[in-house]
Formats: structure tokens, sequence, C-alpha cells
């Protein structure tokens, strides 16, 4: 539960995702946390924008702890996985 944010991962549609670094040790090229997460606080927070991921509980608790309370959760592909496959 202490992990530190060092990136976030988005896709809106199939066959396109972006990546926003935000807290690698050492990379040049970053955008301040603050600013993003604050950015993506109305799409984070919306129930009507429905999140799929892998193991969004997990992601879920570290963007709580950085004050922002995602909602909408629809799908998780690990949780199916297991439930394919335990």
């Amino acid at each position: 539960m202490q992990a530190k944010l060092v990136g976030i991962a988005l896709a809106i549609e199939p066959g396109s995702g972006y990546y926003v670094p935000v807290g690698h040790r050492g990379a040049s090229e970053q955008l301040p946390l603050d600013y993003i997460l604050e950015t993506l606080r109305p799409l984070l927070e919306n129930p009507r924008w429905q999140k799929c991921g892998h193991n969004l509980k997990y992601d879920k608790i570290v963007l709580d702890q950085h004050g922002r309370h995602v909602a909408g959760l629809a799908f998780d592909t690990m949780l199916a996985t297991y439930l394919l496959e335990p």
C-alpha cells in the first residue's frame, strides 16, 4: 500500500493507448503528477465513464491514496481470468 505512482496508462478505444510518465527516477521528460491527476479527475471520478483494466482494485487503492476516488469500475481482466481458470 506504499506504491509510488510512476505513470498512468489509458486507452479510450480499441487499438490505441497512452502512457503518461509522472514519477520515473532519472527520466528527463515527465509531467507533474498533481497536474495530471487534476486533469484526469473528471474522467476518473465520473461513474458514467466505465473503467476496464487489469487488477483494478490495486489501481483504485493507489489512486485513492493520491486523492482521486475512481468511480465506474466495470470490468477487471484479472478477476475474469481467475473466474475462467481458478
